[in-house]
C-alpha cells in the first residue's frame, strides 16, 4: 500500500511535465503559423536608390498608427546621387489646425542592406533607420521605420498618378507587411501643394 501510493506520488510530476512540453509545442506551432500567415507573399530584396529614382513625388496613403502630423503627407525627391548611394526627399507635414504644411528635409544615405535607408533631419544630428519592405518601381512601396522615428510606423506610399486608385496588389502587399492600418491620406482633405516648396540647394533629381 505503501509503495503504490509513493509511486503515484513519483508519477504525478511527470505528468505535469509532460502536459506542460505538450502546451510549449502547442504554442510554438501557433506560433509559427502566425509568422508564416504574416508573410504569404515572396518579395525580393529592394534596391533604395532605384526605388527613389521611380518615386520622385510620392504620397503616403496608410500607416500601422495614427499620428495627426503624418496625415496627408507626401513628399518630393530633390536630389539624388546614383554612385554615392545617397538621396535627398523633402517632407510636406500636416500642418496644426488648417494651417499651411510645413516641408522636412531629410538627407538619406544607403545602409549596410540595399533596402535600408538612414535618414538624417536637416539641422538635427539624429539618424532614423527605414527598411524598404516592398515596392513594384512603379506603383507602391512599403518601409517600415525604426521606433524612434514616429514610433516606428510601417507606410505605404504610392506615385501620385495612382493616389486615388491604389492597385489592389499595393494594397496586399501593405497588409501582409504591416498588419495595420491607418488610412492618412483623404482625397476632398489633402492639399495639393507640393510645388510650392522649392529646394533651394543640391543636384536636381
Amino acid at each position: 500500500y505503501l509503495g503504490s501510493c509513493s509511486s503515484g506520488r513519483t508519477n504525478r510530476p511527470s505528468r505535469i511535465m509532460r502536459v506542460a512540453v505538450l502546451q510549449t509545442i502547442v504554442l510554438s506551432l501557433l506560433s509559427f503559423a502566425e509568422s508564416k500567415a504574416k508573410g504569404k507573399f515572396h518579395r525580393d530584396v529592394p534596391d533604395f536608390i532605384q526605388m527613389a529614382r521611380s518615386f520622385r513625388n510620392p504620397v503616403a496613403i496608410f500607416a500601422s498608427g495614427k499620428n495627426e502630423e503624418l496625415e496627408c503627407l507626401s513628399a518630393r525627391l530633390t536630389h539624388v546621387n546614383e554612385a554615392a548611394r545617397t538621396a535627398t526627399y523633402v517632407w510636406m507635414l500636416n500642418g496644426q489646425q488648417g494651417s499651411k504644411r510645413k516641408p522636412v528635409r531629410y538627407d538619406i544615405t544607403t545602409g549596410n542592406e540595399p533596402n535600408q535607408a538612414l535618414f538624417t533631419k536637416k539641422g538635427s544630428p539624429e539618424q532614423y533607420t527605414g527598411t524598404i519592405e516592398y515596392t513594384d518601381y512603379k506603383d507602391c512601396f512599403v518601409v517600415e521605420f525604426g521606433a524612434s522615428f514616429y514610433g516606428g510606423q510601417c507606410m505605404m506610399w504610392v506615385r501620385k498618378e495612382v493616389e486615388d486608385y491604389v492597385p489592389q496588389t499595393c494594397i496586399d502587399q501593405f497588409e501582409d507587411i504591416c498588419d495595420m492600418d491607418v488610412s492618412l491620406y483623404n482625397h476632398d482633405l489633402c492639399q495639393d501643394d507640393d510645388d510650392e516648396y522649392e529646394e533651394p540647394e543640391g543636384e536636381e533629381a
